[in-house]
This record gives C-alpha cells, sequence and structure tokens, in this order.
C-alpha cells in the first residue's frame, strides 16, 4: 500500500450489540474507544441497528466491514478479520 500513499483511509466503528448480544449504548462505545487506543478512530454505538440495515451486510458473521466513498457511497461489504479487501476495493475504486 506504500505506493498507493496519495490515497487516503479512514475507518470508524459502529457497534450494534455489546458483548452479551443486547443493543449497546454510549458507554459501550466509549470502552471500546479507550481500549483501542486510538483517537481518530471514531466509535459509534447504533442501539436500533439503524446504521447496519441501511447497508448490505446481512449482519450474519463477525466483523462485518463496508467500505465507503468520501461521498458515502458503499462500494462493498465483507466479513472477516484483516483489510486486504478494503484496500482491493479501494484501489480498484480509484483506479490505482
Amino acid at each position: 500500500m506504500a505506493e498507493h500513499a496519495d490515497i487516503a483511509v479512514e475507518f470508524m466503528i459502529i457497534i450494534f450489540e455489546n458483548n452479551a448480544g443486547f443493543p449497546p449504548d454510549g458507554g459501550v462505545a466509549e470502552t471500546y474507544a479507550a481500549e483501542l487506543g486510538n483517537p481518530q478512530i471514531p466509535v459509534l454505538a447504533d442501539p436500533t441497528k439503524e446504521i447496519l440495515s441501511s447497508t448490505p451486510w446481512g449482519d450474519t458473521s463477525l466483523p462485518g466491514k463496508c467500505i465507503l466513498t468520501p461521498e458515502m457511497e458503499i462500494l462493498e461489504c465483507y466479513t472477516g478479520h484483516g483489510n486486504e479487501t478494503a484496500f482491493d476495493v479501494v484501489l480498484e475504486h480509484f483506479g490505482a
């Protein structure tokens, strides 16, 4: 990815359930953000799954990830650890 350092990539974390499977509150997001230790990554709670329901990700496997353009267009959603899929989608979108 170093050869594409001119393409800005940012992350946002949206929590739609707590560790017991119940809707999260702001405290859950705050605790997650503190444990993450990176104030540059926003962590939001989505207790009604409103954000989740507006994506094509099916809530069937964790972690779920969606790649969005700066204009908030969803390019792709997928599941799994790692970010190789996301970087590939970003590079394809920008024609890099």
